[in-house]
């Protein structure tokens, strides 16, 4: 178990908290909140390490709103840094026909894999990734986690991790209006972001397979209570221990292919599941 202690220093110091409200917000104030909330910590409290500069922004979610390029452009900026002169790609994780065919709860699952079928446009479909799990015991468990983040080339440094009840869609995050005078955001949600510089470190690690960061409680231990490393810190030369984050997913997430097909939960399927079973959706 993890001393409350921790817990408590881990709130103060490892990340933000991140409250996402239904509201129109007007002219300057819109800068504080929602979307323009996350850029404004990423560009006061977020060194970007130099192999994390013009990698993409992955989001990992289990439900997707209509997006347009439009709104897309003002996400990706608010996940860049800005010392950045060009906008990061975009990747979007989700899970395909086939994974959700076969998973353990077979086409049952798909009902809270919320997808209709017109939002799989040129948009999103041009940068749709695979839903693969990376810790093998999840090998057949439909996604429910909403994830964002970016992985450094090299060293698989992490410049932050938000971890969040925010699906992607301007209703969890807000779009911008009236010539970006004003946010409106139409859902309620919660999340919090994950800072290394927070944490007294140059950056976080990620750690493919792993469950957690890992937690070293040992009262013989100088840093008892203190996330422990998976490695050494490879650019800097500094033995220091690292803390060590785990994507729900492979990384890097595999690009859909021609014929490959993304789950929606509108198009009949008669190929049976797991269980035997076709799916209509009533």
């Amino acid at each position: 178990a993890i001393p409350n202690e921790f817990l408590c220093d881990l709130l103060n110091s490892y990340l933000k908290i991140l409250v996402f409200l239904l509201f129109f917000s007007i002219a300057s104030s819109c800068l504080l909140n929602q979307t323009p909330q996350l850029r404004r910590l990423l560009r006061t409290q977020c060194a970007m390490p130099k192999d994390a500069l013009g990698t993409p922004i992955v989001a990992q979610f289990s439900s997707c709103g209509r997006i347009t390029e439009k709104w897309l452009a003002e996400f990706a900026t608010s996940c860049s840094h800005h010392t950045e002169t060009r906008l990061p790609d975009v990747q979007l994780v989700w899970p395909s026909t086939e994974f959700v065919r076969d998973c353990i709860d077979g086409y049952e699952a798909g009902g809270s894999l919320c997808m209709p079928r017109r939002n799989l446009d040129a948009v999103v479909r041009s940068r749709l990734h695979h839903y693969r799990p990376s810790h093998p015991a999840h090998e057949h468990i439909p996604p429910h986690i909403k994830c964002y983040t970016r992985v450094g080339r090299r060293f698989g440094h992490l410049p932050w991790y938000c971890l969040t009840s925010a699906n992607l869609s301007s209703a969890a995050w807000g779009a911008l209006q009236k010539n970006q005078t004003q946010l409106f955001v139409r859902h309620f949600e919660l999340g919090v972001l994950f800072l290394p510089q927070l944490a007294g470190r140059p950056h976080f690690y990620h750690a493919q397979g792993h469950y957690n960061v890992s937690i070293n409680t040992s009262s013989e231990n100088n840093n008892a209570g203190r996330p422990i490393g998976c490695e050494r810190d490879s650019d800097s030369g500094s033995a220091a221990a690292a803390v060590c984050f785990s994507l729900p997913y492979c990384y890097p997430p595999p690009v859909y292919q021609g014929d490959e097909e993304p789950w929606d939960f509108e198009t009949p399927r008669f190929e049976p599941d797991v269980h035997g079973r076709a799916f209509v959706r009533q």
